[in-house]
């Protein structure tokens, strides 16, 4: 059950308020909330590895040139 409220909070589904628990979230696009988030996993997991973001942005680059 954690896993999937932690799930719903990160695509923008639902928010969680402290003490006052956990609501459908108010507006905004989930698909876009999710997606965000990933791309900013995505980024902290690579600076971690030690990865410039020049290089970052070639991966994303060449990514979506190889997804067309």
């Amino acid at each position: 059950m954690a896993k999937a409220y932690r799930e719903l909070g990160e695509q923008g589904v639902i928010e969680t308020r402290g003490k006052q628990g956990t609501f459908i979230a108010s507006g905004g696009d989930p698909i876009r909330a999710g997606a965000e988030k990933a791309a900013t996993r995505y980024v902290q997991d690579l600076r971690k590895l030690g990865v410039s973001d020049e290089e970052i942005l070639g991966f994303v680059q060449s990514a979506l040139r190889g997804a067309e």
